[in-house]
Formats: C-alpha cells, structure tokens, sequence
C-alpha cells in the first residue's frame, strides 16, 4: 500500500494586539504611520478609520508597494475598513502607512497585530 503525504501551511502566530490612532497636517511628503515594523513578522490592520478634513487622496501603502488603492475623501467625511476585512503587509518587516496626495488633516484610529512569519513550503513543485 502506497503511503500518502500531505503537507499543509502552518498557521501564522498572532502577537502583539494593538491599538493606534494618530494625525496629520500633511501626510503627503512624510506618510503617516499606522502600524509600525516589526522584525520577523507582518503587520496586519483589522480596523482603521481614516478621517480627513478637505477634499483629499489617499493610500494605504508600505514601503514594498500600495495595500489599498488610491481612495477619495470628500472635505469632513471619514473611510471606514469593511466589517470582517483586514489589510495585510505585503512583506515581512515593513510598517503600515497612509499617504495623503497632497496637505490638508488626515486622521486615524487602528486596530492590528502581527504575524509571525511562515516559511513558504511550496506546495506545488
């Protein structure tokens, strides 16, 4: 009888749980930091609420490349993160952040953790 292997992902550990909130005249030529790095680990945001005060841009980026695609903000309205949705960093190491496309007030409040980092075991050669 042939012996059956399967081989799975181990599921990431989650530490450190916080909370954040911070603000910003000009989050265009010094991003915001909404979740910072963290050695070894991915940075995941489970909620985020981003308010802005004039008409504005914004994304939600790394330095490794943008989370969420540029998104439009009225003068005084908010963006909330969907119920049940997360942002996830696109690589091990990097902070979160938001960039404004130009100045005007920009803030935020977060809810994150971490991941620790999962070795890729390639699971299809």
């Amino acid at each position: 009888m042939a012996a059956l292997t399967i081989q799975t992902k181990e599921k990431p550990a989650v530490v450190n749980l916080a909370q954040s909130t911070g603000k910003s005249a000009d989050a265009s030529g010094t991003p915001l930091s909404v979740v910072a790095a963290l050695a070894g680990h991915i940075a995941v945001i489970d909620k985020l609420v981003i308010t802005v005060g004039s008409a504005i841009s914004f994304t939600v980026n790394t330095t490794g490349g943008e989370l969420v695609d540029s998104q439009y903000l009225a003068a005084n309205t908010s963006w909330t993160l969907p119920q049940g949705m997360s942002i996830r960093g696109n690589a091990v190491g990097l902070a979160i952040r938001i960039t404004t496309s130009g100045a005007g007030n920009v803030s935020f409040f977060a809810q994150s953790h971490y991941e620790k980092a999962v070795p890729d075991l390639n699971l299809y050669p």
